[in-house]
C-alpha cells in the first residue's frame, strides 16, 4: 500500500477570509517516478491556490472568500492508486470540485483516460454510455436533471462528450468511474456526479489493462 501523509498546511482566518489547505505527499523516501510526479503537481497546484487567495485578499480585503483543500485516497491496490483533491471555494456562491491523480503502479506512470483506451473514438463511446445512464436516471426519478436535452439552455451549452483531461478513478472492483464537477453537466444542487462505465463499453474502447 502507498502511504499518504500531510506534509504542509496553510491556514488563515479573519471575519472575511478563510484559508484551510492540506498538502499531501504520497510514497516514502524511495519514491517512484510516478509518485514524485504527483507530489510535485499537487504541491504546485495548492501553492497556486494559496497565492491566488492572498492576491485576492490584497485586492479585496472586505470581500468574503473561503478556500478549503482536503484529500482522500480513493484506490490503493497492488495495481492502482488514486488520490483525490477536494476543493471548496466560497465567495458570492459556493463551488466544489475535484482533481484526481491515478497511478499505474505496475508500469510506474500517472495515467490519463486517453492512456487506457486504444480506440481513438473512446470519448464518443464513453460519452454515449454516460448519456444513456443520464436518461435512465431521469426517467426513473423526476428530481434528477442532466443537461443533455436540446431545449436546455445552460451556460457553456449542454453536455456533448467528456473532456481530454476528464476526471476519473477506478472503483473497488476495478471499473472506470467518470466524475463531473458541480455544475458541469447538471444543476449545482446535484453536486458532483459520477458514472460507472459499463464493461461492454470498456471492451469497445479496447481497454489496454486487464
Amino acid at each position: 500500500m502507498i502511504k499518504v501523509v500531510t506534509v504542509r498546511s496553510y491556514f488563515y482566518e479573519d471575519d472575511k477570509k478563510e484559508l484551510n489547505a492540506s498538502v499531501p505527499s504520497i510514497g516514502d523516501k524511495e519514491n517512484s517516478n510516478a509518485e514524485n510526479q504527483v507530489n510535485k503537481d499537487v504541491d504546485e497546484l495548492i501553492r497556486q491556490m494559496v497565492d491566488c487567495f492572498y492576491e485576492e485578499y490584497n485586492q479585496n480585503a472586505n470581500d468574503f472568500k473561503s478556500v478549503g483543500v482536503t484529500y482522500d485516497v480513493i484506490t490503493n491496490t497492488d495495481r492502482w492508486f488514486t488520490l483525490r483533491l477536494n476543493v471548496i471555494e466560497t465567495a458570492a456562491s459556493s463551488r466544489q470540485y475535484y482533481k484526481f491523480y491515478n497511478i499505474d503502479r505496475e508500469n510506474d506512470r500517472v495515467v490519463k483516460l486517453s492512456d487506457l483506451c486504444e480506440n481513438k473514438d473512446y470519448k464518443n463511446i464513453i460519452s454515449d454510455d454516460i448519456k444513456r445512464q443520464m436518461r435512465e436516471q431521469m426517467d426513473s426519478d423526476s428530481s434528477i436533471s442532466y443537461w443533455i436535452k436540446e431545449e436546455d439552455v445552460v451556460l457553456g451549452g449542454n453536455f456533448t462528450r467528456i473532456e481530454d483531461d476528464q476526471n476519473f478513478y477506478f472503483n473497488e472492483i476495478g471499473n472506470i468511474v467518470i466524475v463531473f464537477d458541480e455544475g458541469d453537466v447538471a444543476p449545482s444542487s446535484m453536486g458532483t456526479v459520477e458514472f460507472e462505465i459499463n464493461k461492454a463499453v470498456v471492451e469497445e474502447c479496447k481497454y489496454r489493462f486487464k
